[in-house]
């Protein structure tokens, strides 16, 4: 298999859940430099399904997604992925809402919550070693996962909702030109996991 399509094997089981639309034609590799670009995704529809939402995803896009891998300082360095214009039309998902599953808040707090607790579960031990086998590999990919940095710049939601209760169609938009996920230390600044 080449490089290209190892790496398009890899953005696949990583952002494949996502999006759709990973392909070599829009595949830039600039492997030295560590650089992995592919451009003009299209956001599934099942995409936010696991926060449990009452929203469901009507159609959206992703302008680029940026992966910057240090390869030379990898167990203390951050991998980097930006993710760029993201385009969202959503709608009530009333089949969502009737669960008496609390407040929008409440799921939406819970949903994070629990995703937190995944990525630092002995679980994520266990999927790693499956990955990278007990050794040095394993504890490499722990801290590549540790030490990830992600950040969404310029995203579009939009909300757009049918006549009901009040009897006419509602849409409301909202626009976030940065959201970042960073490691960060007890106080709260940023940093890197060190070996």
């Amino acid at each position: 298999m080449s490089i290209k399509g190892l790496l398009i094997e890899k953005l696949q089981e990583t952002f494949g859940r996502y999006v759709s639309g990973i392909s070599p034609e829009n595949l830039t590799v600039e492997l030295l430099n560590g650089v992995i670009r592919q451009e003009n995704l299209e956001l599934r529809r099942e995409a936010l399904d696991g926060l449990k939402l009452p929203i469901t995803v009507l159609s959206g896009r992703v302008g680029s997604l940026l992966v910057k891998v240090p390869w030379a300082h990898l167990s203390t360095q951050p991998v980097e992925v930006e993710i760029d214009t993201v385009e969202l039309l959503a709608a009530t998902n009333y089949e969502l809402e009737s669960e008496e599953a609390g407040s929008l808040a409440g799921r939406v707090k819970g949903a994070i919550a629990d995703k937190l607790r995944r990525v630092h579960d002995a679980d994520l031990d266990r999927q790693t070693a499956e990955v990278f086998g007990d050794t040095y590999m394993q504890r490499l990919g722990l801290k590549i996962v540790e030490n990830m940095h992600v950040s969404v710049t310029n995203l579009h939601l939009r909300f757009e909702d049918e006549e009901r209760g009040c009897g006419k169609a509602v849409a409301a938009g909202v626009c976030m030109s940065e959201l970042s996920i960073r490691t960060t230390d007890a106080e709260g600044n940023a940093a890197s996991a060190h070996a």
